[in-house]
């Protein structure tokens, strides 16, 4: 589930992982009003792009060499954004996989955009769907993934 209060945004991930150890990653990247960059005076959601390239460069970093790993979130992006670029060119994307037609998640009560995800490496997604989430803006993403052989 997802749910959002104010800046701060929390989910929660069910996993059996018979045992093993895998990274999972959650996040927002960011694009609320406060987090936007100044231009002339004034905070410019154009220029969040920037800031958003450089939140997934670094989670990029830090995932790549990883066998397996979820990042699962709000990207703020569409998937063929730039700034989403470093993730969604590294990793998998569960719609991509397991999902039918737009998989759009945002605005929850007239989904018209992709901007949430989850992407993977070291997984098959054999299912994906987008689901109704109380207390968000967002639709979320609903996925199931089992281990590559």
């Amino acid at each position: 589930f997802v749910q959002e209060h104010g800046d701060e945004v929390t989910f929660a991930l069910t996993a059996d992982m018979v045992g093993q150890d895998h990274g999972m990653y959650g996040h927002d990247l960011f694009s609320t009003a406060e987090s936007l960059p100044l231009v002339e005076g004034k905070r410019m959601i154009m220029g969040s792009s920037a800031l958003r390239r450089n939140q997934a460069e670094v989670l990029a970093a830090v995932v790549k060499d990883s066998s397996r790993v979820i990042v699962a979130g709000d990207f703020n992006a569409a998937p063929l954004y730039r700034s989403a670029a470093p993730l969604r060119d590294l990793l998998d994307d569960a719609w991509s996989a397991g999902g039918w037609g737009f998989g759009f998640t945002y605005h929850a009560s007239f989904a018209f955009a992709r901007i949430d995800a989850i992407l993977q490496e070291g997984f098959n997604c054999k299912y994906a769907e987008v689901v109704k989430v109380s207390g968000s803006d967002h639709r979320g993403i609903y996925a199931v993934l089992e281990l590559d052989d």
